[in-house]
C-alpha cells in the first residue's frame, strides 16, 4: 500500500517502520509501511547521473511544498529516532537541500534489467522513460520515499523517481 502525502494526509498519518541489516556489519536500512508518495509539480532538472537526478524548485513558487517536506521529514525524523535509540543523537540528512531561493530533491533513478522503471505519461502511449535534458521542467512527477539508510556515520533518504509526466 501506498500513501500519497498531502497536508491533510499528513496529520493523521501513522508509520510503522522497520530495520533490515544490509550485507555490510552495522549498516542498515529503516523501511517505512505504508510506503510514502508524493507528486511534485513542476520540477526543474538540474542534474542528471544514469542512477540520480536532481530536481530544484524556487521557493516563492513552492513555498507550501517546501513546507509540506519539512513537516513531513520532521514526522519521519521523529519517529525514527523513538523508536531505534541508536540513532537519537544522529544526524540524518533532510529530504531536501536548501539555498535562499530555491531546494533541490534527488531521487534515485530505479531500473529493471538494465531498463528505467518508471511509468511515462504525456502525448504518447507507452512512452518509455529517457534520461532528460539539464533545464527541463516536468509537469509533474511522483516519488516515493522507500527507506532510510544507514551507512556508517552517514543517514539519510532513499527517494525513487517513480513517475514523470511530459505535457
Amino acid at each position: 500500500m501506498t500513501v500519497i502525502i498531502n497536508s491533510e494526509i499528513l496529520s493523521s498519518l501513522s508509520i510503522v517502520i522497520l530495520k533490515r541489516s544490509q550485507k555490510v556489519t552495522s549498516n542498515h536500512n529503516y523501511y517505512f509501511s505504508p510506503n510514502i508518495a508524493m507528486y511534485l509539480y513542476n520540477p526543474k532538472v538540474i542534474f542528471i547521473k544514469p542512477k540520480f537526478i536532481v530536481f530544484e524548485f524556487d521557493k516563492r513558487t513552492h513555498l507550501n511544498l517546501l513546507l509540506l517536506i519539512r513537516r513531513l521529514d520532521d514526522t519521519l525524523q521523529k519517529q525514527l529516532k523513538k523508536n531505534f535509540s541508536e540513532l537519537f543523537d544522529k544526524e540524518i540528512h533532510n529530504i531536501v537541500s536548501e539555498t535562499d531561493t530555491h531546494f533541490t530533491l534527488r531521487c534515485f533513478l530505479p531500473t529493471v534489467r538494465n531498463k528505467y522503471n518508471i511509468i511515462c505519461k504525456g502525448d504518447v502511449d507507452n512512452m518509455i522513460f529517457k534520461l532528460p535534458r539539464l533545464d527541463c521542467v516536468f509537469k509533474d512527477i511522483m516519488i516515493e520515499i522507500k527507506n532510510i539508510w544507514k551507512t556508517g556515520d552517514k543517514i539519510g533518504y532513499n527517494i525513487e523517481l517513480k513517475s514523470v509526466n511530459y505535457t
